[in-house]
């Protein structure tokens, strides 16, 4: 932090420069450490990441969690056909993912799944937008503490 704090503060000090444009994670810390807001503008937000998940039990496997989490899981992708419904156990950090006949506790489709993936959309703010179905408020709790981040995902190049 102390390094990013430098940086930027060589930037905006730079003699002859009326301005600086940068892209900047969505939870980047330089808007806070501004002492003038109003100093600032921004003139754009962009999304340069996007997720299509192809192998569900595959990927979820792979990635790290933040909380322990029980749950059967119904994810459906009309366009590949490679949905399923699967149990998700998760224990000090590490999935465990199998194919399930048992009724789901939360369910949403591939293009939701790869938003919460990453950490960057909790679970609740697409069920609230109705992309994301949970059998009650505690599930869905849990379902978000686990897929919780430290940071926003990132990249700071389009590809």
């Amino acid at each position: 932090e102390a390094a990013h704090t430098d940086l930027w503060r060589v930037l905006v000090g730079l003699d002859l420069m009326s301005s600086v444009t940068a892209s900047i994670p969505a939870d980047d810390p330089l808007p806070e450490k501004l002492t003038d807001h109003r100093a600032v503008s921004v003139t754009g937000v962009h999304d340069k990441m996007w997720l299509r998940i192809l192998d569900v039990d595959r990927a979820l496997q792979s990635r790290t969690y933040s909380a322990d989490l029980d749950v059967v899981l119904e994810v459906t992708d009309e366009f590949r056909g490679r949905g399923g419904v699967f149990d998700l156990s998760v224990r000090d950090g590490a999935a465990t993912v199998t194919p399930s006949t048992s009724a789901p506790t939360i369910r949403m489709d591939i293009s939701a799944l790869g938003s919460v993936f990453l950490g960057g959309t909790p679970a609740r703010t697409l069920a609230a937008a109705e992309r994301v179905w949970a059998a009650d408020a505690a599930t869905l709790r849990a379902f978000d503490r686990a897929f919780a981040t430290d940071r926003a995902p990132y990249s700071g190049t389009f590809f």
